[in-house]
């Protein structure tokens, strides 16, 4: 079995969609450094995992508005909110799928901001699994579970040179993943691909 497991998918794709780049490094370890100045510990690395998706998923507000990135995200926010209030609908970043106000009552803005962003992450997910479907048509090897932000393949021994190109085929758009594999689920380990 290997696992590809995305690293910080969700950070990712909100910088996708505000149009905001991103180091291609660990982003934990960079708004560690952007929110405690200090050096990185394993306790600043955990706080800051534990801000930035408090930061993404809920209110963004004072210090926090002077980094960049969440200053972009609360823009789109309140962009995104306005135009639903006064169009009736936003669409969705791949499909173009709308979201219509209708459909979604009460809401506010980082509601609405949620949404979006699950479902840019279940558009993105679908294309990453049809390319790997495409790309394993004729091979034994076969995709066997997708959840959220990774995806576990059963790998053919006679196919082991494949686990390369499937993770190129996952890392498109600036995106990176960590790989575990093992004879089974409950004992795989950690892999440098």
């Amino acid at each position: 079995l290997v696992e590809f497991d995305y690293d910080s998918m969700h950070i990712r794709l909100v910088a996708n969609m505000i149009g905001f780049n991103l180091p291609s490094t660990n982003l934990h370890e960079y708004f560690s450094k952007l929110y405690f100045k200090g050096p990185l510990t394993d306790e600043t690395y955990e706080k800051s995992k534990v801000r930035t998706w408090q930061l993404l998923y809920g209110n963004i507000s004072g210090e926090d508005l002077k980094i960049p990135f969440f200053k972009a995200i609360h823009s789109y926010k309140q962009d995104l909110f306005a135009k639903f209030n006064s169009v009736g609908y936003v669409e969705m970043p791949i499909s173009k799928r709308k979201m219509y106000k209708g459909n979604y009552n009460p809401i506010n803005a980082n509601l609405l901001f949620n949404y979006m962003l699950q479902g840019y992450e279940s558009e993105f997910n679908a294309i990453v699994l049809y390319k790997i479907r495409q790309y394993l048509y004729e091979k034994e090897s076969k995709v066997i579970l997708y959840t959220y932000d990774s995806f576990l393949f059963n790998i053919n021994k006679d196919e082991r040179h494949i686990v390369k190109e499937l993770k190129n085929i996952m890392e498109i758009d600036n995106f990176t993943t960590k790989c575990k594999a093992g004879w089974n689920y409950g004992e795989m380990k950690k892999v440098n691909i």
